[in-house]
């Protein structure tokens, strides 16, 4: 976004929903997928070693499912 979107592209908010928020006001199409709620290679219990290695932390499924697409911003 920093460098300009031209207005037929779609966004992927990943990193900061703030972001993606910007960039639908702005009109553009917005995936909103913020690795704090989306991503299914982290772990999903606490108990690490009863798990196969994951890339990130700890994202519990209750997390997942709380998770709104639509932020109030």
């Amino acid at each position: 976004m920093n460098g300009g979107i031209p207005p037929d592209s779609t966004v992927m908010a990943r990193q900061s929903m703030q972001k993606g928020a910007l960039a639908a006001n702005e009109g553009l199409v917005v995936i909103m997928s913020p690795t704090s709620h989306c991503y299914f290679d982290y772990y999903q219990y606490e108990n690490k070693d009863s798990q196969p290695k994951a890339i990130g932390g700890y994202l519990p499924l209750e997390q997942v499912y709380r998770f709104n697409p639509i932020p109030e911003y």
